[in-house]
């Protein structure tokens, strides 16, 4: 089979804090991301023709486990719904990485309205708490978040 010919989903995250002030405390830089079986299964299905399409991805959420990542994963092993860091919509642009608009940019922006600790982030189709149909997930080491501080979240997915 021709490589050319390939359908591939790849998936980057990245993790900023910024303090009270607005300064810059913890970047994760861009860390390689699991696209997990069900998130394949559901971008496959856009493309079908099945009758009951699936809702578009489009929904953060961060949790405070370090259970490993899984590719049978469908939701976060412990998604945080308070304390001004439940599940949100994120704002999306597409942009190119190699050719044009190849890639989705997911960006959302959190105060924290009380002190959390993160550890994992994924990327659903469902605004619904520890809703099934994660695209993807990944452990973020742990980022500790006092009151009033921003978590922002940023994932990219590329087609190639």
């Amino acid at each position: 089979m021709n490589e050319q010919n390939w359908f591939k989903l790849t998936g980057l995250v990245r993790l900023q804090i910024h303090d009270v002030e607005g300064n810059l405390r913890d970047d994760t830089g861009w860390l390689q991301n699991t696209v997990v079986n069900s998130g394949k299964h559901l971008v496959f299905r856009l493309f079908s023709t099945v009758t009951s399409k699936p809702l578009k991805f489009g929904w953060i959420a961060v949790g405070s486990s370090a259970t490993a990542v899984a590719v049978t994963d469908r939701i976060l092993s412990s998604e945080i719904a308070g304390v001004g860091l439940a599940r949100a919509l994120a704002t999306l642009t597409e942009t190119k990485t190699t050719i044009a608009m190849d890639s989705v940019n997911f960006y959302k922006q959190w105060t924290a309205t009380g002190a959390r600790t993160v550890n994992e982030v994924g990327l659903f189709n469902t605004s619904t708490f520890n809703g099934v149909n994660m695209l993807c997930r990944k452990l973020t080491g742990v980022k500790t978040l006092a009151n009033g501080e921003t978590l922002t979240a940023n994932y990219k997915i590329q087609v190639s």
